[in-house]
């Protein structure tokens, strides 16, 4: 009688609607009025017929809301973002979605039926049986983490939650992937060991220090060792209390411009340790948040022996310049990144028409002052220099200047050098000749100008010599000739005599004759 109470609304309802249809029928109204007696079976079957009609037609959308119920529920079983298992007692797989093959790389036709400690590392396997047995134990859920080997495919980290269901024969296993979860922990945790490593082993004292009380809360070793503290000493206290900030004031200024700035640096503090030494440090201080905390870290680096080295460094600079201007001779230095660094008052007088000139590219600067096939020379002995360290010693060079259309001839040498900071320079050393070779020309032509003036005095000499030779030798050739002359005379005079006599002699002859 109960179930017939609860069947008896909804088919009178359906009857209702049934005799509602029929009288919406064209033509029905009418025939039942004039036959009520003879048709009331006929409209009982039609009423009938229409009731089936509305059963079949709620059995087809009840069908269709069932199917697309099943369908849903099949895609959010099948495509859920963890793996849904159902096992047995034995561990045996009896349902699994395909997250859950996806995941064991295993199709669900292979894998309904396989145990699922198979699927589990053989060293954990003994601790997933303890896990069914958990399971199966109580109603409680049980959760737990075991690694899955897989076929051709890297190990999978998961976690497994199940539950024992009502009858008791199996349960519920939600497998979920946390492979990347494990390995970011992994991460984490190796991060965390290199941190506190990198804080023991730090060779820069390093200060935890709590905003809200100022005070210290870690210290590394370095940091202790640094001031003469020990651990315990150092935490609790406040920054100026160790002698890191003057006073209390200076203590709390500090911690105001962090939080506005989160990062704050000192150059140079003094800090003086417990047995009273005086030291510089450098600081740096930050402002982070830790595990939703504020935290601040000071890092501390002892630069006193760095200022020290500074100091030298400054005086050496300031020698290596007094020097530089005083040098006799004309020297500049070109930088690796081949600019000219630096220029001494002798050198100046060189490149007076370069303007700018320090911290100008030098290969602009010699094909100013130099022909364009002087000047690639020149610029690659100064890059093979400074890549090799090879010196380069020029033998007398002349040439023409291109700036000031004049000769000039330089000796001149280049040398790399390295700096403190590890950085090479090339240092030129020259001396303008110019003068000095024209004043040796001059010289030169003097000395053979003077040579000259010694061999024509010589010539002069023999010429006068000669000439008064000849003056004499004219002399006496002049009193020979007289000498001549009246030898002649003589001559004549004896020719005319014996002439004469000859003639008297014929004359006497010829008388004796004709006598």
């Amino acid at each position: 009688m109960k179930r017939q109470s609860k069947t008896a609304g909804p088919a009178a309802e359906l009857r209702r609607r049934a005799k509602h249809r029929l009288r919406e029928q064209p033509g029905t109204s009418a025939r039942t009025e004039s036959h009520a007696a003879g048709q009331r079976l006929l409209q009982e079957l039609q009423i009938h017929k229409i009731e089936l009609e509305l059963q079949n037609e709620e059995l087809k959308a009840s069908k269709a809301e069932l199917d697309a119920g099943l369908e849903k529920y099949t895609n959010l079983y099948d495509f859920a973002p963890v793996g849904y298992f159902t096992l047995a007692i034995d561990g045996s797989i009896q349902q699994v979605n395909l997250t859950g093959t996806t995941l064991v790389g295993i199709g669900r036709s292979q894998l309904v039926g396989r145990r699922f400690g198979v699927l589990v590392a053989v060293e954990l396997r003994p601790a997933f049986n303890v896990f069914l047995k958990q399971v199966f134990a109580g109603d409680d859920k049980q959760s737990s983490d075991f690694e899955l080997q897989r076929e051709g495919l890297p190990p999978l980290i998961v976690n497994i939650e199940a539950r024992c269901l009502l009858n008791g024969l199996e349960c519920h296993a939600v497998v979920v992937d946390i492979t990347k979860r494990k390995q970011a922990e992994a991460k984490v945790l190796t991060s965390e060991v290199r941190y506190r490593r990198l804080f023991e082993a730090a060779q820069d004292g390093v200060l935890l220090v709590d905003p809200g009380t100022r005070k210290i809360t870690d210290a590394n070793p370095f940091m202790t060792k640094l001031l003469g503290y020990s651990h315990d000493e150092l935490t609790g206290k406040e920054l100026f209390e160790i002698g890191l900030l003057k006073d209390e004031a200076a203590s709390r200024e500090m911690f105001q411009k962090l939080k506005k700035q989160h990062q704050i640096r000192y150059d140079e503090l003094p800090l003086e340790s417990e047995e009273g030494q005086h030291q510089q440090v450098e600081v740096v201080a930050n402002l982070y948040q830790e595990n939703g905390h504020q935290v601040i870290q000071c890092n501390i680096r002892d630069i006193t022996k760095r200022k020290q080295a500074e100091d030298i460094l400054r005086r050496n600079e300031a020698l290596f310049t007094a020097l530089l201007a005083q040098a006799p001779i004309g020297v500049y230095v070109v930088d690796a990144q081949f600019r000219l660094q630096q220029v001494n008052p002798r050198a100046l007088s060189i490149f007076n028409h370069i303007h700018p000139l320090v911290g100008r590219d030098f290969s602009e600067i010699i094909h100013i002052l130099w022909p364009k096939r002087i000047a690639d020379q020149l610029e690659k002995l100064f890059r093979h220099t400074l890549a090799t360290g090879e010196p380069y010693q020029s033998p007398e060079f002349e040439e023409q200047r291109q700036d000031i259309s004049v000769k000039e001839v330089y000796e001149w040498q280049i040398q790399r050098v390295t700096l403190p900071s590890g950085e090479y320079r090339v240092v030129c050393f020259f001396n303008n000749i110019t003068e000095r070779k024209q004043a040796e020309q001059a010289q030169r032509h003097l000395d053979v100008m003077t040579a000259s003036n010694a061999k024509l005095k010589k010539e002069i000499i023999h010429r006068q010599t000669v000439e008064t030779a000849l003056t004499k030798s004219e002399q006496r050739a002049l009193h020979l000739l007289e000498q001549s002359r009246e030898l002649q005379k003589k001559l004549r005079h004896v020719s005319h005599q014996i002439l004469h006599a000859q003639e008297d002699l014929r004359k006497q002859i010829s008388h004796e004759l004709h006598d």
